[in-house]
């Protein structure tokens, strides 16, 4: 697991993303998990340096043209209190 800080401007940019998905059809959430997940993913890609792309099947784009698949590339923990 790699812990990052998360820069305001990644937040900001986050709820921006969240803002334009909307709440999706029987979100349990109600839309809240769209803003961690584009924290994640955003912080995921300032790590692996590929290009941001959203489409059904795939978010990511690895410079060898590799795609980082939607179930496979990353999984955020929301929390609010640090392990020990």
């Amino acid at each position: 697991m790699i812990e990052l800080e998360i820069p305001s401007k990644v937040i900001n940019k986050a709820r921006k993303l969240s803002d334009e998905l909307g709440v999706l059809n029987n979100s349990i959430t109600k839309g809240q998990g769209s803003l961690a997940g584009f924290v994640g993913e955003l912080m995921f890609n300032s790590v692996v340096k590929g290009k941001l792309v959203h489409t059904y099947d795939y978010d990511i784009v690895l410079k060898d043209k590799s795609k980082v698949d939607r179930c496979k590339d990353k999984k955020n923990h929301s929390k609010t209190i640090t392990s020990l």
